[in-house]
């Protein structure tokens, strides 16, 4: 089993705080509302399921959001070894296209998000996009200690 979150809590901050979840009190706020959700969500799985479960963490899909998904992934990770949850780096499959690609920092000029009709990309994965994030998860799949 394999999930990822933690993207639409901040564009819901995004969204509803004025200077677009840029302020260090907004990005605490959001990182202790991921790490209540993760561990309520995590909690609630362990209860019933206990094989192997993979949490894919964020790509960025932007520069401008970098520092912000690094900081998310770390809470993430913590989050996910009190579960005994492994965690597939969807954000380094990411950086590590971009940078095969010869577009660093950019992954929408990588092709690894979806274009948009009015131009430019979106927010999230391509089928390219998409493979990598499976690599990732595969990876860790593949090279887990069997149960």
């Amino acid at each position: 089993m394999s999930l990822m979150i933690g993207a639409n809590d901040y564009f819901l901050c995004q969204e509803e705080t004025p200077d677009q979840c840029r302020s260090e009190s907004e990005q605490d706020a959001l990182l202790a509302t991921l790490k209540h959700n993760l561990t309520k969500m995590l909690g609630s799985i362990r209860q019933i399921y206990h094989g192997q479960l993979v949490l894919v963490d964020s790509y960025s899909p932007s520069p401008s959001l970098d520092g912000l998904t690094e900081v998310s992934d770390a809470f993430e990770n913590r989050v996910a070894a009190r579960y005994h949850v492994q965690v597939a780096d969807g954000y380094g499959a990411f950086q590590q296209a971009e940078a095969t690609a010869g577009t660093p920092d950019d992954p929408c000029a990588a092709g690894l998000l979806t274009v948009l009709s009015s131009g430019g990309c979106g927010i999230h994965p391509s089928p390219n996009g998409q493979a990598m994030l499976a690599h990732a998860l595969e990876h860790v799949v593949q090279t887990a200690p069997q149960q």
